[in-house]
């Protein structure tokens, strides 16, 4: 229902039923690709126990710290990014559209990358190893194909709204995750090999740890918990006000870094046993290495059909999460329904899905800066928009709006253990580490 002067009830954008929703939510869009696949990488290719070790420290403050300062940003404004900053200061709007655009950006390929992973699933399903077919898989139009499946899926759940689409996934889908995660870590703990990798990922060796160990910890929870992409902020806006922030912070910390690790434990014992601290990351880890490691398995099929459901029930709660930050832009900058706001992203979604997929096959002679079309909207969204989107919200609450604007708020509602050294970390700490993320992941260092 619309107010007299056309502003869009708060009810209308949506909240969640409770705290319970609230947590699972957004754990769910913290927990995606990156706890699968990016953190084992990086805890085997740093020192494994030592990054590990440093992965934790960091993410108890800095962690903390950004998750509760933008749950309070969304919550004491009730608007989407660019609103809520807009609403602290009409020209800090500029930090809400770079913001918005993070997940404008990440939303299309992100979508081709869950097309793979129901690719890989039907195969698993018919009885396929899936050894060697991802080069000829991921420039196919099955592949196309898949990523429509996987933008409808995805649509679909945000087109139903905040608490019937959004709450209703993630308390049903992150139970199954994680039971389908803790099936399939005590099954590899106990295959042959296995104890090295483990003992290599969770016991510190004190002499790899250095000042390349703490930055990549730091660019990593910077990542898994989804950190200026909106998304909390967003979320937040749909938080009680008698929820705790700090409390619901900490709940998703926890569940996000548990799971984390139980990713490492999954796949750092396998990969590790098999290549060693130089173990493939990304796709080439996800797609091409573990399926051949899946093959020599006992009972290696059902282990894949489980990996790649869980690995799908990630990609769909943080997609969901993604797309629903722009949804909720739209809804609030042109006062749209959230049925035409789905579709005005949508549409686009599948034309800038369908290219970037077709990327890998006969647009596969697009090559910017050295880049495909999916490594170029990662490349522009992670690496440079994140951590710029990150640094300027650090130099606004810290020098221009002032702390207290965000102790007072997380206050509100409970306690903040973080609030004597809160204004360092947020005006001087956390601006130098955000600057050095930023120029090592541009220079490529």
């Amino acid at each position: 229902m619309k107010g007299q002067h056309g502003l869009r009830d708060v009810s209308e954008r949506g909240s969640f039923s409770g705290k319970i929703g609230f947590i699972m939510a957004t754990a769910g869009s913290a927990v995606g690709l990156g706890n699968i696949w990016r953190f084992p990488t990086m805890a085997a290719s740093h020192g494994g126990g030592a990054f590990l070790l440093a992965y934790i420290i960091i993410v108890v403050v800095f962690g903390l710290a950004m998750v509760c300062t933008e749950i309070a940003l969304g919550r004491m404004t009730r608007k989407s990014p660019i609103d809520a900053y807009g609403t602290l200061r009409p020209r800090a709007k500029i930090i809400g559209v770079l913001s918005t655009l993070v997940p404008a950006l990440i939303y299309p390929y992100y979508c081709v990358v869950g097309g793979w992973i129901i690719g890989y699933l039907g195969y698993y399903l018919a009885g396929s190893d899936c050894i060697g077919i991802f080069g000829d898989f991921s420039g196919s139009y099955l592949a196309v194909l898949t990523t429509i499946v996987f933008i409808s899926i995805v649509g679909i759940i945000v087109y139903l709204g905040v608490d019937r689409g959004i709450e209703k996934l993630s308390t049903i889908f992150m139970p199954v995750f994680l039971i389908l995660l803790v099936i399939l870590v005590v099954y590899v703990l106990f295959q042959p090999g296995s104890m090295g990798g483990m003992e290599y990922f969770l016991l510190p060796d004190l002499s790899h740890v250095d000042a390349s160990v703490f930055t990549s910890a730091l660019g990593q929870a910077f990542f898994s918990l989804s950190l200026a992409m909106g998304i909390t902020i967003t979320y937040g806006s749909y938080m009680k006000k008698q929820d705790s922030i700090q409390r619901s912070s900490m709940t998703v910390i926890v569940i996000d870094s548990a799971i984390a690790i139980l990713a490492g434990l999954l796949i750092v014992p396998i990969a590790y046993n098999a290549f060693g601290e130089s173990m493939p990351s990304g796709a080439g880890l996800v797609f091409v290495a573990l399926p051949e490691i899946f093959t020599g398995m006992p009972g290696g099929t059902l282990v894949a059909i489980f990996f790649f459901i869980m690995l799908f029930i990630a990609a769909v709660t943080s997609a969901v999460s993604i797309l629903e930050a722009v949804v909720s832009t739209i809804i609030d900058r042109f006062h749209a329904t959230r049925h035409r706001a789905v579709l005005f992203v949508t549409l686009p979604t599948l034309v800038v899905g369908t290219l970037i997929s077709l990327g890998f096959g006969p647009l596969d002679w697009i090559n910017i800066a050295g880049k495909g079309l999916l490594d170029l909207f990662d490349f522009a969204s992670n690496t440079v928009l994140m951590p710029v989107v990150a640094l300027l919200m650090c130099i606004f609450i810290g020098h221009v709006i002032g702390p207290k604007v965000i102790t007072d708020e997380i206050e509100s509602s409970g306690g903040f253990s973080l609030k004597r050294i809160y204004p360092i970390l947020i005006k001087w700490v956390f601006p130098v580490f955000l600057a050095i993320i930023l120029v090592t992941g541009v220079l490529g260092i």
